[in-house]
């Protein structure tokens, strides 16, 4: 058995826990805005969509949301990618601003996010744009301030950096 009594496994531990919990925030939160944005669309041209519809789409998103189906990665094994990349230089930067933690990784989970979908357009011709949620500025928005929650879940979950 692991002892987590063992300081380092024990720090190691918490900072999972806490990306854990910004992908989790992030991902639900992006994934239902995502849903309601397009549902919100759809009912603008004069579809109506009974609640179990509804539910039923945002339940179908939250299992798996995808750009294509022939794309290789889903958009939450993208958001764990984007996360594992910039949380770290996040705490990087808390090091020598200590004071502005929260906006850093809030500041980090929204940058991740716009990354991911740029990247995700730009990999496409036409100007498509492959998560239909983000067309416009509120959807675009609301998936950045998605990251941005995530972020703040994790400056509020992962352990501050001992002071010298």
């Amino acid at each position: 058995m692991i002892d987590v009594k063992t300081p380092l496994l024990s720090l190691a531990l918490r900072h999972a826990k806490a990306y854990l919990a910004c992908f989790t925030v992030t991902y639900v939160t992006a994934s239902v805005s995502q849903s309601m944005n397009i549902m919100h669309m759809l009912q603008g041209i004069g579809i109506r969509l009974p609640l179990g519809t509804r539910l039923q789409v945002i339940g179908h998103d939250l299992v798996g949301l995808t750009f294509w189906a022939d794309m290789p990665l889903s958009y939450g094994e993208c958001l764990l990618i984007g996360f594992a990349i910039a949380l770290p230089i996040a705490s990087l930067i808390c090091r020598w601003v200590p004071a502005l933690r929260t906006m850093i990784f809030a500041a980090a989970g929204a940058t991740s996010v716009a990354t991911i979908l740029y990247l995700i357009d730009l990999s496409f011709f036409y100007d498509m744009t492959l998560l239909e949620g983000t067309r416009g500025i509120l959807g675009y928005g609301l998936q950045l301030l998605a990251g941005a929650l995530g972020g703040v879940v994790y400056a509020i979950s992962a352990p501050e950096p001992k002071t010298q």
